[in-house]
């Protein structure tokens, strides 16, 4: 069991993956929740505490469209914060995003190919891995989209009628259980760099799959609505590539793991 004396704080914990992680990692582990209001870091922290930051405006679409406060938030806050983190000789765990690879048809991106942002939050998620990267105590996980209940595609399909999922983007969906095990055993790290000399761990499943077809398939099983196919505006081609495949294989043997959609 991981000592409660190593706590968990949760930068960003009301979203879906935060939500998830705090019931999760509050079954061992002292956990505090930051959520997005919330800047300064808390007091009398035992040395080398675990941050994970989860923190940011996560439409690559309203992030296109709106530079500005999304630079603020996504990049400016996020490295004033990891920074000082850091500097407190704290470990950090952000979430970056498969899409800062760019987008490739054919190839399967690991950890030690160079990245291609597509769309500025793309370009905002490598900002802060670039400033970082090669710290002992900072990490970046390259996640792609998390499935599960309570996700952001099962709320469209839940909510919506009848929902309507773009055409034509491809990623490696991966199971929120997954995820929160992954997180669980990076925790245990007490130099994230000795381990991963890359800075940064892919975090996606087996199988690439269009969205669409995923949400047809969660349709299927949870008895809602079937999804309508929607074009990709002028600014969704802008914002994120159509297709980004990465390879999990570092995460899945260091978690002992075998990740599924």
């Amino acid at each position: 069991m991981i000592s409660s004396k190593t706590p968990l704080i949760i930068v960003g914990a009301n979203g879906f993956l935060g939500k998830n992680l705090s019931a999760f990692a509050s079954q061992f582990m002292d956990v505090y929740c930051m959520d997005s209001n919330q800047f300064e870091i808390p007091n009398n922290l035992p040395d080398s505490s675990v941050f994970i930051y989860l923190r940011a405006i996560s439409s690559p679409t309203f992030v296109e469209v709106n530079p500005v406060v999304s630079n603020s938030v996504n990049v400016n806050n996020a490295s004033k914060f990891i920074s000082e983190a850091l500097i407190h000789g704290h470990r950090v765990i952000f979430a970056s995003s498969d899409i800062v690879y760019g987008n490739s048809s054919t190839k399967i991106f690991s950890e030690f190919d160079e990245v291609n942002p597509w769309g500025l939050y793309a370009k905002q998620k490598n900002e802060i891995e670039k400033t970082f990267t090669g710290h002992d105590n900072f990490l970046a996980l390259r996640l792609s989209l998390i499935t599960g209940e309570g996700s952001k595609l099962e709320r469209i399909l839940s909510v919506e009628t009848p929902p309507k999922i773009t055409q034509g983007i491809v990623r490696n969906p991966i199971n929120i259980e997954f995820v929160l095990k992954s997180i669980k055993s990076l925790i245990k790290i007490r130099s994230f760099r000795s381990q991963f000399p890359r800075g940064c761990l892919n975090i996606g499943g087996k199988e690439s799959i269009e969205i669409f077809d995923l949400a047809l398939r969660i349709s299927k099983n949870m008895g809602f609505a079937s999804p309508v196919k929607i074009h990709r505006e002028s600014v969704d081609l802008d914002a994120r590539p159509a297709i980004t495949r990465i390879s999990s294989t570092v995460a899945e043997d260091f978690v002992g793991l075998e990740f599924r959609a």
